[in-house]
């Protein structure tokens, strides 16, 4: 019981975490589309950007799309839209299918970065998780020398 407690908590402190960094991003100053087209904008190109990315729809439904590309159960139309099921954003197992939709188990989709077009988030996380980890161990050896030193 207590386990199930904890699943719960943790399931709730996830979504609550997600919830917060999606309204975030979403509130602030500045158009994600307008970022990636930088000086060269115009308004067709804009609007492809913003139909690719799903800018174009209303917050409510970007917020569910974005739950379900973060979560590892989803659901997904065949077609190839904004949230359609495609080989180059997931990596999935059907697990059922029903009429046009998909119900998928999948690796979370973190989908791609604004600052480099076309290079998925779960890449630039991959490439600097390394030097950021040394970063992080080093720090924490320094703070605990200085501490055990001053301290004592």
């Amino acid at each position: 019981m207590n386990f199930l407690k904890r699943i719960t908590s943790i399931l709730i402190t996830l979504l609550g975490v997600a919830t917060v960094v999606f309204f975030l991003f979403s509130v602030l100053p500045g158009d994600p589309a307008r970022m990636m087209l930088d000086q060269n904008e115009n308004q067709e190109e804009l609007q492809l950007i913003q139909q690719k990315y799903g800018f174009d729809q209303p917050i409510f439904i970007q917020y569910l799309n974005y739950l379900n590309d973060l979560s590892p159960i989803s659901a997904h139309p065949q077609q190839h839209d904004f949230n359609g099921l495609s080989t180059q954003k997931y990596t999935y197992m059907s697990i059922l299918n029903v009429g046009d939709r998909s119900v998928v188990l999948k690796w979370p989709y973190l989908r791609e970065s604004y600052q480099r077009s076309g290079v998925k988030v779960s890449q630039v996380i991959g490439n600097t998780l390394p030097n950021t980890a040394i970063l992080a161990i080093a720090a924490l050896l320094i703070a605990t020398s200085f501490g055990l030193y001053f301290g004592v």
